[in-house]
């Protein structure tokens, strides 16, 4: 997640999106977030870090500013804690559907419907789940469900330090899946030994919560997982940031039965290997594909396959960075007709500053052949062109449109939903 400053914050100028024309495609943006200003509190949400839900024709996603809630969760702008939105593309409606740090405890004053939402939301059979990576009746972030129809919010589980070490977790800032009925998930931190992160179940009828596995710096197992698990023939598949045999990060596997968890492949890390994948899985036809933020030959991030019953990896293709290609590539990938595409946080041709004064890419859309390994820059987003930029998440397909959200940029410098055709 980068960093948000005044700087970065006053950067938007210029109107329209346009793709260069060395670029496949043309980039729209749908919407751009703080339509109510700063002022005003963007009470429609600021900075989506995360990706988007198709239920029935609408988009969904999240927001870990603003809204209507009490506005404490950042000094300098003092805005409200995230939001809920949904997204209409036939109309461009968008509506806060629910914002979080509604409820406080009157003796601490924590929010204890949730804060600062840093996952999407998943829909199961209408309704929405996800996380805040803060809040929840003890502060350490929530697990909650969402009627979408009028609103409704309920917080399933509170994550808490009061058991040693945070042993249940703590944080969660990755997306949720259900598998027959329960819902499976990690935290970057927390556990029995030494806070190195967990996988866990919830049963969001009863919300019980059961630690699955807890991750070790010891022994080879990895630590810090940052993305959501895939279901695989019932096997569940993650990642996580560091840990492993080098310490540049696994992929894992996960018996949800009986809570064994091998590691599957230990990233080598930079030039031969990848390095800190924090985005989670794809699977295709047995085969898991996905990205590492750094590592690769240029040490900008870079694509891989992985047979999960072999072991065996493959890099498929190392990004070169700013100015011709993408870099950090920090969310997974969605298969369109054979294609694998995804994002790139930094890199592209469009030129952003960093903190400290200097240019990287606002970050691309770009698609990768899984056969050949031949990449293409489908958009570069520039920062003059009110286009978005940074985007974290990843894409998802809706009847042949590709949806996505990037984290700043847009009319108003606090973020953009967009759409692109591959």
């Amino acid at each position: 997640m980068k960093a948000i400053s005044s700087a970065l914050i006053a950067c938007a100028v210029g109107l329209g999106a346009r793709a260069s024309s060395a670029e496949a495609q043309t980039e729209t943006v749908l919407y751009s977030f703080c339509n109510s200003g700063v002022s005003g509190g963007c009470t429609d949400g600021a900075f989506p870090y995360a990706g988007l839900t198709d239920l029935n024709g609408v988009l969904y996603g999240t927001t870990y500013w603003g809204g209507t809630g009490i506005r404490d969760c950042d000094g300098a702008l003092s805005l409200a804690c995230g939001t809920v939105f949904s997204f209409d593309p036939q109309t461009g409606a968008e509506t806060m559907v629910y914002s979080l740090c509604s409820l406080k405890s009157r003796r601490d004053r924590i929010c204890i419907d949730g804060k600062e939402p840093e996952s999407g939301v998943i829909d199961v059979n209408g309704t929405l789940y996800g996380t805040s990576e803060w809040g929840g009746r003890y502060g350490y972030g929530t697990v909650f469900a969402l009627d979408p129809a009028n609103g409704a919010e309920t917080v399933l589980y509170s994550f808490s330090d009061k058991h040693r070490d945070y042993e249940y977790g703590a944080f969660p800032n990755a997306d949720l899946i259900d598998v027959n009925g329960l819902l499976y998930g990690t935290t970057p931190f927390g556990g029995r030994r030494g806070g190195a992160g967990t996988a866990f179940s919830l049963d969001p009828a009863t919300g019980i919560e059961t630690v699955l596995h807890t991750f070790s710096a010891k022994h080879g197992d990895g630590r810090g997982p940052q993305a959501g698990m895939i279901d695989a023939n019932g096997m569940l598949y993650g990642t996580t940031e560091y840990g492993g045999k080098h310490g540049y990060g696994t992929v894992f596997s996960l018996d949800p039965t009986t809570a064994g968890e091998p590691v599957v492949y230990s990233f080598k890390g930079y030039p031969s290997d990848g390095a800190g994948p924090v985005a989670g899985l794809l699977d295709i036809n047995g085969m898991l594909y996905g990205t590492t933020e750094s590592g690769g030959r240029h040490f900008a991030g870079m694509v891989f396959s992985l047979n999960p019953t072999t072991g065996a990896e493959t890099v498929l293709y190392s990004f070169k960075g700013y100015p011709s290609d993408g870099a950090e590539p920090v969310a997974g990938l969605v298969s369109v007709d054979g294609l694998l595409y995804g994002t790139t946080e930094d890199g592209g041709r469009g030129k952003c500053y960093t903190e400290g004064g200097d240019y990287v890419g606002c970050g691309t859309v770009f698609s990768v052949d899984p056969q050949t390994g031949a990449e293409t820059v489908q958009y570069s987003f520039s920062e003059k062109n009110n286009d978005g930029r940074f985007p974290e998440a990843g894409l998802i397909d809706v009847s042949g449109t590709l949806y996505g959200t990037t984290e700043e940029g847009g009319a108003h410098g606090y973020g953009t939903v967009f759409s692109i055709l591959p």
